[in-house]
C-alpha cells in the first residue's frame, strides 16, 4: 500500500488545493489514489463550499 500527504501554505484556496494535487501526484509516482481526505484550514471557513468542487476538479487526473 502507498500513501501520499501534502500541505500547502498557500493564501488562496485555489493555489493550495492545486498545490496539495500536485504533491500528491508526485509523491504517488503512478500509484493509483483510491481515496483522499482533506482537511481544511478555518482560515477558509468562508470558502468551504467550494472546496470539494475545486479538490474533485484538480484531481479529474489523478490516475
Amino acid at each position: 500500500m502507498k500513501w501520499a500527504g501534502a500541505l500547502s501554505t498557500e493564501p488562496s484556496l485555489e493555489g493550495a488545493i492545486a498545490e496539495v494535487v500536485a504533491m500528491a501526484q508526485q509523491r504517488l509516482a503512478g500509484a493509483r489514489a483510491d481515496v483522499g481526505f482533506v482537511f481544511v484550514s478555518s482560515a477558509f471557513a468562508s470558502e468551504y463550499g467550494r472546496v470539494m468542487p475545486l479538490a474533485v476538479g484538480q484531481a479529474a487526473g489523478v490516475p
